[in-house]
């Protein structure tokens, strides 16, 4: 079966199209133009977390604020324990302190990484997901066209037949 997609023959080729195909062909032109603009939008978001880790996408700037916020509701508490314990302003005390800002400025250098990389993983998991989907539901159109469970069940069936 051959199925002429449209401009990619040249003058005098011929074509045999069944109608399997020719359905296929309509259905995957059908969801190109349904899917168009949300296909756009989620390769634009790809791309921004390509060029900057996400960093001006509501999420990832929501998630790293709530990080700034918790890492600033911890030195708070570690100050008062500090004043409380007599310890505030001695080297060490200090030394917990500077220790508190580093894990927290740790701590929202992470969450915008790993919220970018989120995104990028579900983006990527999405489309992929989309694409194996509608392949497989065209694929199971085709008339007297077998499925794969279907080949693996036909499969073991004749492996077992055999012994």
């Amino acid at each position: 079966m051959s199925v002429g997609l449209g401009g990619a023959g040249g003058k005098g080729t011929e074509t045999k199209e069944s109608a399997g195909a020719q359905g296929l062909y309509r259905l995957a032109e059908q969801f190109a133009k349904e899917t168009t603009g949300v296909r756009t939008g989620l390769l634009e978001t790809m791309q921004e977390v390509l060029s900057t880790g996400g960093s001006t996408l509501p999420i990832v700037s929501s998630a790293v604020e709530g990080s700034r916020k918790a890492s600033s509701r911890a030195l708070s508490e570690v100050d008062k324990e500090l004043a409380t314990s007599g310890l505030a302003g001695t080297p060490y005390g200090e030394n917990i302190r500077a220790g508190q800002i580093q894990e927290g400025e740790q701590a929202v250098s992470k969450t915008q990484d790993a919220m970018g990389q989120k995104i990028f993983d579900m983006i990527s998991n999405f489309v992929l997901g989309q694409g194996q989907t509608t392949a497989a539901a065209y694929g199971s159109a085709i008339p007297g066209d077998t499925t794969t469970k279907e080949r693996a069940k036909s499969m073991a069936g004749n492996a077992g037949a055999g012994k």
